[in-house]
């Protein structure tokens, strides 16, 4: 016998959260993607894969977190929606480590964005990145928050940033005895 008890492709919001809501999350996931295989109306993909993202997040899968907002995007109308998706995907790859794969969701997000959209997403994965960092540097995991803090130095920053960022890693990087990575930094 089906988990899934009752599913049409034309059901409403609160008749998908009402089916889902007393489930646990994985059961809830695959009710979703089932719900999904069924090819909904536009909103209704939006409203699951929506549910799908927050619900892979709370369990740390973050590059299905990303799909599930790059599908968002996907089937977004306005260009400020895409935006917005294409930007919480790359911070799910960002916190997840998949750098590459930011660094094109990224892309994606600016391709969409007018001049306004595209500083602002720029400025929020600036902040989400020494956002990381610095919450890093806090657990005492000063390794990975080089990481993160070297990926923050390489966006376009202003050379007042560039210097705070600088001084940040070359602590870190004295702290962790990365000496060679201190020379390589004075001459970024």
């Amino acid at each position: 016998m089906s988990v899934l008890f009752f599913m049409e492709k034309f059901m409403h919001k609160r008749e998908l959260e009402a089916e889902i809501e007393s489930k646990g999350d994985y059961i809830q996931i695959d009710y979703l993607l089932s719900f999904l295989r069924l090819t909904p109306p536009h909103e209704m993909r939006k409203f699951a894969y929506g549910k799908l993202a927050a619900l892979y997040m709370r369990h740390q899968m973050f590059k299905d977190a990303a799909q599930a907002y790059q599908n968002i995007a996907i089937n977004s109308i306005t260009f400020r929606d895409k935006v917005n998706n294409h930007v919480l995907g790359t911070k799910a790859l960002i916190e997840g480590g998949f750098f590459e794969d930011a660094e094109r969701s990224l892309k994606r997000a600016l391709v969409d964005a007018n001049a306004d959209q595209k500083r602002e997403a720029l400025e929020e994965v600036r902040g989400f990145y020494k956002e990381l960092a610095e919450d890093l540097v806090s657990k005492g995991k000063k390794n990975k928050a080089s990481i993160y803090y070297e990926k923050y130095l390489r966006l376009e920053l202003g050379e007042e940033k560039k210097g705070e960022v600088k001084e940040k890693l070359r602590g870190i990087y004295e702290g962790l005895g990365k000496i060679s990575e201190i020379k390589l930094l004075e001459g970024f």
